[in-house]
């Protein structure tokens, strides 16, 4: 289907990458997703309507099928945007999700209290202060106070959420962490920035979970 577009709005790092692989430039694009869901008896619920931006692909074929996604989303009742440069906010949903998912799955807490958690609150900021510096160096500009200010806004206004990886590790379940800060460890390492907070997070989760810590030697 030349006209198609593959879209990935999945957490983390690595997952445009693998769609330009798989099915071209033109074809590719990248967005993410702010929506609540539980797995209830095997089923994926919504907590909330939810909010979705997204990139446009480079191909003119590809637009169009973008477009007609758009509407079908919004036809459900999705916030939907639709942006030509993607990646500040993929950065920016990595910030929170670095910070974020990894220490509730490892205190098993939900946002509020982890927010709330003053000593884990400030490993959340340094591990945030961390992707912003890879961020940047990967050209797009964020600041370590932005960094944190984002990670703890976004933990207030989710705050009865339990993380993603939290109910991944209490089920037993593989875990996002190397796409997460597993990947912000390694684009790091290749830009010169470190980020070992980053590393001991894919360690650590990975010792509770499943997983394997892939690159995270150094």
């Amino acid at each position: 289907m030349p006209n198609g577009v593959a879209l990935t709005i999945q957490n983390g790092l690595g997952n445009f990458e693998t769609l330009v692989a798989a099915v071209g430039r033109e074809r590719a694009s990248v967005g993410v997703i702010y929506v609540g869901a539980q797995l209830v008896d095997g089923a994926l619920r919504a907590t909330g309507p939810g909010k979705v931006e997204l990139g446009r692909p480079a191909g003119q074929g590809p637009r169009a099928s973008l477009d007609a996604l758009t509407k079908l989303l919004k036809a459900g009742g999705m916030d939907v945007t639709v942006v030509d440069d993607p990646w500040p906010s993929v950065w920016r949903k990595v910030v929170t999700n670095a910070a974020v998912n990894p220490l509730s799955a490892l205190i098993r807490k939900t946002n509020a209290e982890l927010l709330a958690d003053a000593p884990t609150s400030r490993v959340a900021d340094g591990i945030a202060r961390e992707v912003a510096r890879v961020a940047t160096a990967a050209g797009v500009p964020i600041s370590d106070d932005d960094a944190v200010k984002q990670w703890r806004a976004m933990a207030a206004l989710t705050g009865a959420n339990r993380s993603s990886m939290l109910q991944d590790v209490e089920a037993g379940r593989a875990t996002e962490i190397d796409a997460i800060n597993g990947a912000v460890f390694r684009e790091g390492e290749k830009r010169g920035v470190i980020a070992p907070l980053n590393q001991a997070m894919t360690l650590l989760v990975c010792s509770i979970g499943i997983g394997n810590p892939a690159g995270t030697k150094g």
